[in-house]
């Protein structure tokens, strides 16, 4: 209520300034330029309490701590996780794209991946399952892919339809 007020008198004193100097200023060029001036004044004064209430509303939250880190904690996680799925959906994009390039049919491809303390990702391996039929190609598309990729890649035929 104290804080109301604070504010309410800010602005009577404010506009009383401001009607002091509008009085006193004589009229001319600088008439425009001077109400300018004084209507930023007023703005300013109502606004900068605002200001002060917001800031000390976000240090309230702050320190509020585990209940305010819970849903930050939450929302990272949920990005983490979503930023991964990401990641393997592009490996698994060129895989394919690459072994189509080449008339190979893929049937499968899986990551290892791994999240450092940091939240890097890093894909440590690629698996690659291709149909039976092209198990004479498994060390060219090995080459192949790891030339593309530049990760360790492990290239099996599977002999399921």
């Amino acid at each position: 209520m104290s804080g109301v007020r604070e504010w309410a008198s800010v602005i009577v004193l404010a506009a009383l300034a401001a009607g002091i100097l509008q009085y006193l200023m004589p009229t001319g060029s600088m008439e425009r330029v001077t109400r300018l001036v004084i209507g930023a004044f007023i703005i300013c004064s109502i606004l900068l309490p605002v200001g002060r209430l917001v800031r000390q509303l976000d240090v309230q939250a702050f320190a509020q701590g585990e209940g305010a880190a819970a849903p930050n904690r939450q929302y990272q996680d949920t990005v983490n996780r979503q930023t991964a799925e990401a990641a393997q959906d592009a490996v698994r994009t060129v895989v394919i794209a690459t072994l189509s390039e080449k008339g190979i049919q893929c049937k499968n491809v899986a990551l290892n991946m791994d999240t450092n303390e940091d939240g890097r990702i890093s894909i440590t391996k690629v698996f690659v399952s291709l149909d039976q039929k092209e198990s004479g190609k498994l060390q060219e598309t090995k080459k192949l892919l790891e030339k593309e990729l530049g990760l360790t890649t492990e290239v099996t035929a599977d002999g399921g339809s």
